[in-house]
Parts: C-alpha cells; sequence; structure tokens
C-alpha cells in the first residue's frame, strides 16, 4: 500500500498498486484484495465490455471472495453533474469555442456549395482544426473573452458528413475523403477549454 503523492491536497486516497511490472494479473488482483479489509461489494462499469485480461481477472478474484459487483456508472454521473464555478466557467467558454468553429464549419460548406466546388469531407475537416493555427482567425475570437488559446483545443475530430451512405449513430473516427454533397449534412464538432468540453451536433437538409 503506498501513500498519496506528497502535495497531494484531494479527498483521502490509498493507492494499493501503481505501475506493476513483473507481476501477473492474478498477483496483481491478489494484491489489490489483500490490501481491502472484508468486502461487501465492489462498484464498476459493468455496462463496459471487458477489454482485457486485468479486468477479468479482477471481476472473477472479488466474486470469488463473494463480495456483490454494483454498476458505478450511475453514480459517476451524478457526480459529475456537480460542477465548481471555475467549471462552469471553463464550460461556457468552451461552448462559445464550439460555437465560434461550428460557424465556421457552416460557413466553409455554404461557400463550398454556392462556388460549386469539390471538396472532400477530410478537407474540411483540416481546414477547421487549423484555426487554432490562424492567428487572425483566434485573435478575433479571443477578443475581450478573457481567454488563453493554449487552452483551447479539438478533443475529438471535427465531424462532416454528406449524402446517403453515413450512419449519425457510429461516429467514425475522422471525416472520410468523399466529397461534400448538397443534400442532407451532418456535422459534429466538440470544443474543449482547460478541463470541459462543449458538443454541438446538427444535420443540415439543402434545399429541401
Amino acid at each position: 500500500m503506498k501513500e498519496p503523492p506528497a502535495g497531494y491536497t484531494g479527498p483521502k486516497l490509498v493507492i494499493l498498486e501503481q505501475n506493476p511490472k513483473s507481476e501477473t494479473m492474478q498477483q496483481i488482483a491478489d494484491k489489490v484484495l489483500a490490501e481491502t479489509q472484508t468486502l461487501k461489494s465492489v462498484a464498476m462499469f459493468l455496462k463496459d465490455k471487458e477489454d482485457g485480461d486485468l479486468t477479468k481477472t479482477m471481476i472473477s478474484s472479488v466474486r470469488s471472495k463473494g463480495a456483490k459487483i454494483v454498476e458505478l456508472k450511475e453514480f459517476l454521473d451524478r457526480v459529475n453533474l456537480i460542477k465548481t464555478e471555475s467549471e462552469i466557467k471553463n464550460l461556457s467558454l468552451a461552448g462559445k469555442f464550439t460555437e465560434f468553429a461550428f460557424g465556421k464549419i457552416v460557413q466553409e460548406i455554404e461557400e463550398i456549395i454556392e462556388g460549386n466546388k469539390q471538396v472532400k469531407h477530410s478537407a474540411i475537416q483540416k481546414r477547421i482544426e487549423a484555426v487554432l493555427d490562424d492567428t487572425t482567425a483566434m485573435s478575433n475570437f479571443l477578443k475581450n473573452k478573457g481567454m488563453d488559446a493554449s487552452f483551447l483545443d479539438f478533443p475529438l475530430p471535427v465531424l462532416v458528413h454528406s449524402g446517403g451512405d453515413f450512419n449519425v449513430h457510429k461516429f467514425q473516427i475522422d471525416s472520410n475523403d468523399n466529397k461534400l454533397q448538397s443534400q442532407a449534412i451532418y456535422i459534429n464538432c466538440c470544443g474543449k477549454y482547460c478541463d470541459m468540453s462543449a458538443m454541438a451536433s446538427r444535420t443540415l437538409i439543402v434545399n429541401p
């Protein structure tokens, strides 16, 4: 059992295992569970798939001790609903950045359609994500907002899809190389400021 790092001032924290190197998965599980007292219940993300040997071994070891495994997600969802004043401020700023970037996407699409240009979805993505390096565009956006540009980011790729061969329920990692079609256009943009993110998704119907 290890103590928290020097200078840690958060809630009481005990590190049971950190950066194991030579132990087997079972040895890690046994070591962690040996440091606990009588287990009545253990919270885990049950709705997530078991994604590795350590997860499977830990679940098996907990069950072998007769402990009840309960879902953790709902509890953490309630915890995450609580926001500090600084988090609320950062969330608001993240929303403003997302709105700014989303407007850039719509403007880009309008110019492509009106100019009857052939442009790939992936090219639109790259242009929008490059706005962080556009000094002029960013200086206009940052004006009087009290933001530090170094804390701005796109935590997820900007997604642009169009035509009839995409699924809005299945996100792709990046926009594909198909060319923009002026029919149904799907846009997803997520902006981040410090530790808070804001996402916006829209499906645009052009000339219905």
